[in-house]
């Protein structure tokens, strides 16, 4: 019998909960799989006031997730070449790697899309007054996800 630590240990969410709660939760995204990898497109709005943004979420069972912002593509400011928090690509940095901010027992819909709209309401905030709000850690470009 297992115990009741067992019970409770988190464990690593298969594929099929994912594509579930993220069905549930955000039906407009379309989803590609197969096998272990998953791939979702959909549009979110961070505010009524705010630009519509298509992105693009890849998934492998056991990966940190990728995102990417298809359109409208993000822009650097005038008066400062780089947007602040992304990866190359330009894809936003939601969360530090490796500091177990996110892990593989947690719902993408529950955290990834919710944590993309508020890095895309912190990117627009950041392009009209030219400060980045948003908190957390500047990646370098040599930064390397896990």
């Amino acid at each position: 019998m297992a115990s009741r630590a067992d019970y409770f240990r988190a464990r690593r969410l298969t594929l099929a909960y994912q594509l579930a709660k993220m069905k549930s939760l955000f039906p407009h995204f379309k989803t590609a799989g197969r096998g272990s990898r998953a791939v979702w497109t959909g549009t979110l709005r961070p505010s009524p006031l705010s630009d519509e943004y298509r992105v693009k979420i890849e998934y492998g069972v056991g990966d940190v997730p990728k995102v990417w912002v298809l359109s409208p593509p993000l822009q650097a400011r005038p008066d400062n070449p780089s947007i602040p928090h992304v990866y190359p690509g330009p894809r936003p940095c939601l969360y530090l790697p490796r500091s177990g901010e996110w892990s593989p027992d947690e719902f993408i819909a529950d955290t990834i899309v919710p944590w993309t709209s508020l890095w895309l309401f912190h990117y627009e905030v950041w392009r009209a007054i030219g400060e980045w709000l948003g908190g957390g850690v500047h990646p370098k470009t040599d930064l390397r996800e896990e």
